[in-house]
């Protein structure tokens, strides 16, 4: 590998641990403020926008992505839009070990729809990550 992609790989594992830090603390979030569940999704949607044109316009990105945004990214930003719109009010209707379990099952899900929908065999790799990700949420 050269040292570029070397590089580039260290700093998407860093971001993707950055990330699901972040991310597991959205429970805690959720539960602790008073707001309802649609403002909190209201809030961080319009979080997400200010963060996500702040970064495109530092990278100097943002003519370029949009002129890009045809409609598969439209049908990305409608799952994730319908994801947190499931994910936020759950925390606020049940414990956030339920909706950690649910979540848990997220790998098999993925894993299952991929070997369904474009014929991809999960991995060992991909099974064992899935089966520590159960286990992570029963300890």
């Amino acid at each position: 590998m050269n040292d570029s992609l070397t590089a580039n790989h260290k700093a998407g594992v860093i971001l993707v641990c950055l990330s699901a830090v972040t991310f597991s603390t959205a429970g805690i979030f959720t539960k602790a403020v008073s707001a309802t569940a649609w403002d909190v999704i209201f809030w961080r949607g319009i979080s997400a926008v200010v963060i996500t044109l702040m970064v495109l316009w530092f990278r100097g990105a943002v003519k370029d992505e949009m002129r890009r945004f045809r409609a598969p990214a439209l049908l990305a930003a409608f799952i994730m839009a319908s994801g947190t719109a499931a994910f936020i009010p759950a925390f606020k209707l049940t414990t956030i070990a339920n909706v950690s379990i649910i979540w848990a099952t997220t790998p098999f899900i993925t894993a299952l729809l991929a070997w369904l929908l474009i014929k991809e065999a999960p991995s060992r790799r991909v099974l064992m990550c899935s089966a520590l990700a159960i286990g992570g949420v029963l300890i």
